[in-house]
């Protein structure tokens, strides 16, 4: 009774701040080509992303969590990082590379780091959740989902 009519709201408002931050992570990275403003952009939005999420549930995450998920945020820092720097090399072996392999590249990066820091959200959620999910787990192949069809309608081209 607890979970379906407390929990379930604060679920799904979790779930929709972890969507929409894990989206614009992904799209600034897409979209910058700057590694240093991809990096700081991803640490502010993954701090506020856990933030926000703790101010749902009302309660703020324990030290062991807190330290967990800086680790989470600095593993998506390299990740961040890493793939723009892989891209980068990418684009310069394919030399005259046509904008849409480019534009293909740098939306797999963005894509990957959203995918990342939902990931994040998603142990946040499990970490500042009152009790434990009894049925209805979210998980990331939901999110995946949900995030590649914001990218398309985002990035569709308009007539």
């Amino acid at each position: 009774h607890i979970d379906d009519v407390f929990l379930k709201p604060l679920d799904a408002e979790a779930l929709k701040r972890v969507t929409s931050f894990s989206y614009k992570s992904g799209l600034t990275v897409a979209l910058s080509p700057w590694v240093a403003l991809d990096m700081a952009l991803s640490l502010w939005s993954n701090i506020k992303m856990i933030d926000e999420i703790g101010q749902i549930y009302g309660v703020r995450p324990s030290l062991v969590n807190r330290v967990s998920m800086f680790k989470s945020i600095i593993g998506h820092l390299a990740l961040t990082g890493a793939s723009e720097f892989a891209s980068d090399q990418i684009v310069d072996q394919l030399g005259g590379t046509p904008l849409a392999s480019l534009f293909s590249v740098r939306l797999s990066q963005g894509l990957g780091v959203g995918l990342y820091s939902a990931k994040i959200g998603l142990a946040m959620i499990a970490v500042s959740r009152p009790i434990e999910f009894v049925e209805n787990e979210p998980d990331l192949k939901a999110l995946t989902s949900l995030l590649i069809e914001k990218f398309k309608k985002q990035l569709k081209p308009t007539k």
